[in-house]
């Protein structure tokens, strides 16, 4: 296995990179890192990204690298039915998508193959990032995988449900998307006075359930 390598963000964070390719058994184990590093007292903040894992603290920590490895050796021993899953979000999505056509010519699959498919796993949230509440959603059905837009749209509404390489994602605000919009969904991802504002969590697993247009 990679050995991980820890690099300094100024003064007070550290960016811990399991390294390596990226695997979901890994990103369960940065998943675990951060639910015992976030009870350090000395740890302010943590967040997880694709196989690494930045942490926050209040100041200067002598010792905190050698935690942080001896503690990722615990981790990366766990056994999986050990390594806690995150809860399970159901978000109702009507597919009727913009890119829904395209997506169904590059497969080869029919729109309703494509929503089925789509709608099949569970998926797991490997990180929140791009904007605030957006979750990198994955894997996603190999045969659905299609690269990114040549370009990008300038702006779509929150609750598009798009997907791009072996990820699918949820926008929670208005923006650009590079990636095939396939539909929508009327949950909001993220809202700035809801305790806790976003709606997943890196860890968190996700299910798409088709629904009627309204």
């Amino acid at each position: 296995m990679t050995a991980p390598i820890i690099s300094s963000l100024g003064a007070r964070a550290l960016l811990f990179d399991a390294g390596g390719a990226f695997s979901l058994t890994v990103q369960e184990r940065i998943w675990a890192l951060a639910r015992k590093v976030d009870g350090w007292d000395e740890v302010r903040e943590t967040c997880p990204g694709v196989t690494n894992l930045t942490v926050v603290t209040w100041g200067p920590s002598a010792d905190l690298e050698e935690r942080l490895l001896e503690t990722w050796e615990e981790v990366r021993r766990l056994p999986k039915k050990q390594v806690a899953p995150g809860r399970l979000l159901e978000i109702p999505v009507v597919y009727d998508g913009v890119d829904l056509e395209l997506v169904s010519r590059l497969s080869g699959l029919s729109p309703a193959e494509v929503i089925a498919r789509h709608a099949a796993p569970t998926y797991s949230a490997f990180a929140i990032g791009s904007h605030p509440g957006f979750g990198y959603l994955g894997p996603l059905d190999p045969v659905l995988e299609v690269p990114r837009r040549a370009e990008p749209r300038i702006s779509m509404p929150a609750g598009t449900v798009s997907i791009a390489g072996a990820q699918t994602g949820v926008s929670a605000s208005d923006g650009p998307t590079g990636w095939h919009v396939l539909g929508r969904t009327s949950l909001r991802m993220f809202v700035a006075d809801r305790d806790p504002p976003a709606l997943l969590a890196a860890g968190d697993r996700v299910r798409f359930v088709p629904v009627a247009r309204p």
